[in-house]
């Protein structure tokens, strides 16, 4: 962290705060939470979907919709309480119009991805939500098994979802990743997906210190 940034998030804790307000909360969270400093960067990217010249080749896998079984298949847990509680989220969320992917392997299930059609997202990450526009479809709540990790499962499922959103006349398709997630950022880059948005938030001992949006303009096209 540099000491610019430093210097003016002391600034704005002392501002928002006061000085015994602040040495008040620094010391109960520190006796409660020792001293944690949070700052996490989640990056929003957007996919035209009218682009057709996307490859779709992918390895040995097969990617697919899912239902409700392929849902507990890969959530499933021995708690009774869970396998209730999995079961109506994924019930509630079939309802709302939402849609599961998923990819298998070797007949075993690897990855899961759902997507809303939506004009506001949460990024829980940086406690923020962002409206868009228009409604818009958003994939979400993604996660591959650690052995194929690094195998390029993300990428083809997203080209997958965007061809059958594409297909079905829609426009744009949504989602975000961490910033630090190097691999699914090179990822997103091989779709012809361009960062639109950088949120960022830091915490220091729980306290909110600062919170940003950038938004990027879409990139020009490359010549041909």
């Amino acid at each position: 962290m540099k000491i610019s940034d430093l210097w003016f998030e002391i600034v704005y804790l002392l501002r928002k705060n006061g000085v015994w307000g602040n040495l008040v909360l620094i010391a109960i969270r520190i006796l409660r939470l020792g001293f944690p400093y949070y700052s996490p960067t989640v990056v929003l990217f957007k996919m035209d979907l009218e682009d057709r010249n996307r490859s779709r080749e992918h390895g040995d896998f097969i990617i697919r919709e899912g239902n409700l079984s392929d849902w507990l298949a890969m959530v499933g847990s021995a708690t009774e309480y869970r396998q209730r509680k999995y079961t109506q989220s994924a019930t509630d969320r079939f309802n709302n119009g939402e849609r599961l992917f998923v990819v298998e392997k070797n007949s075993n299930l690897v990855h899961y991805s759902w997507i809303a059609f939506t004009d506001t997202i949460f990024l829980p990450e940086v406690r923020t939500t962002v409206k868009i526009p228009q409604k818009a479809w958003y994939i979400y709540n993604s996660f591959t098994s650690d052995e194929v990790r690094r195998k390029g499962i993300y990428t083809a499922v997203l080209v997958h979802v965007a061809y059958e959103l594409g297909d079905a006349g829609e426009k744009e398709l949504l989602g975000y990743i961490m910033a630090e997630n190097i691999a699914a950022k090179s990822g997103i880059g091989k779709t012809g997906a361009w960062v639109f948005q950088i949120h960022h938030l830091t915490k220091i001992m729980g306290i909110t210190i600062a919170k940003s949006c950038k938004t990027l303009p879409k990139p020009p096209p490359e010549p041909v």
